[in-house]
This record gives C-alpha cells, sequence and structure tokens, in this order.
C-alpha cells in the first residue's frame, strides 16, 4: 500500500527506503519557501507530496513532480534510483547551481550489476532542506564530477569508496581510484532490499574489469 493518498502516490521500493517518509497533503502549507520557487513552481505549490529524510538530508517533493518529470520522463527505476541515491550515496559531489542560484548536489549509488554503472539523484538546496530535481541511471560520471573527483572536493562518500571496484567510464576505461583501501563497508540492512546484490556488498575486493 502506497505511504501517501493521491493517485500518484507511489511505494518506498524496500524496507530501507520505507524509512525515514512521511506523506505531505500541501507541500505549502509546511515549506513557506515553496510557494517563492521559480521555474517550474506550479508543480510544487499547494500540492500534495512527500518528505523523505536519510542521511541526514530531508528531500521533499510533489507527486506530481515525480511522475512526471521523472517516472514518465526517465521510466519507473527513477523512483528507485532517487530513493536508494538519498538513502545511502556512495558519493556526493557539488553540482552548478541551478540558474536561480540555489546549490545542487549529485548524489551516485552503485547499480547491482546493471548495464548502467549508477544510480543518479539531483537535489537542490533550499534553507537547509532538498528538493528533488531528477534522478535516473547513468552509465559513467559528468565530466564536471571526473574533475571534483581529481580535485577531492566531494561533499561525502561511503567508507571505502566503493566505486574504485567499478569501471566508471566504459569508454575511457578509467576507475576512480583514490585511496585503494579495503573492500567496501557499505552494507543494506534488510535482506529483502533491492540493492542487496551490489558488487561492493561482496567480502571480496572485486576487480573494475571483472564486474559485467
Amino acid at each position: 500500500m502506497a505511504i501517501t493518498t493521491g493517485s500518484d502516490a507511489l511505494d518506498p521500493c524496500c524496507a530501507m527506503t520505507a524509512n525515514g517518509f512521511r506523506a505531505v497533503p500541501d507541500l505549502s502549507a509546511e515549506f513557506g519557501w515553496v510557494d517563492g520557487l521559480r521555474g517550474d513552481a506550479e508543480v510544487h505549490r499547494g500540492k500534495p507530496g512527500f518528505l523523505f529524510t536519510a542521511q541526514g538530508r530531508t528531500v521533499l517533493s510533489s507527486w506530481e513532480h515525480i511522475q512526471d518529470h521523472m517516472v514518465r520522463a526517465r521510466g519507473p527505476a527513477a523512483w528507485k534510483d532517487l530513493l536508494h541515491a538519498v538513502a545511502k550515496p556512495c558519493l556526493v559531489l557539488p553540482e552548478r547551481p541551478s540558474r536561480f542560484h540555489h546549490p545542487r548536489y549529485a548524489l551516485y549509488r552503485l547499480r547491482p550489476g546493471a548495464a548502467d554503472t549508477f544510480r543518479i539523484a539531483v537535489l537542490e538546496e533550499h534553507e537547509g532542506t532538498f528538493l528533488a530535481v531528477t534522478a535516473f541511471a547513468k552509465p559513467s560520471f559528468a565530466n564536471d564530477h571526473y574533475r571534483a573527483i581529481a580535485a577531492n572536493a566531494h561533499l561525502d562518500r561511503c567508507p571505502a569508496f566503493c566505486l574504485r571496484y567499478r569501471d566508471i567510464d566504459p569508454h575511457e576505461r578509467v576507475r576512480a581510484r583514490p585511496d585503494r583501501v579495503a573492500p567496501c563497508q557499505t552494507t543494506a540492512e534488510d535482506d529483502g532490499c533491492c540493492e542487496r546484490q551490489l558488487d561492493c556488498l561482496n567480502p571480496k575486493a572485486t576487480r573494475a574489469d571483472d564486474v559485467a
């Protein structure tokens, strides 16, 4: 059963992402800055949506934005990509601010054994809370993100930076290996979680060129 009301409501995709959810009947009533949004503000003003709190971040969006901009445009997996990238990101990188000068961040999460290496979520900060901008699957980093990694400009990363065990750019054969330490320490709390099969959860170190 969906955790909120409305025809566009979606279920959390597993036990891990079910934690930290709260329905919001009217985003404007609870967050005054929503009424001052520019650009695609109409999809959020006065609309029902949700809050998702994980890793010290509270992310919100209207259901209309999730359905129209993410799910219908990018496919149902975009919803899971958003939740898992927020719940347990492997790497958080600064993004270029929006045209309205709000800070943005890219959260990367490995996808389990998939052709597209990453889940990515882009969030925009408003008064300490984050608006969900987009989410999708991605085979490699964006060029700006390669430069941020090279400059050690990441804002957060998982304990052993499990990205280094994957070939992050299938065309250039580049790997992120800034520290060459032990296998990834990231864990999934629930055995049924759809992240459970991540290669970086394997107790043995996995070389990037051994991963499908």
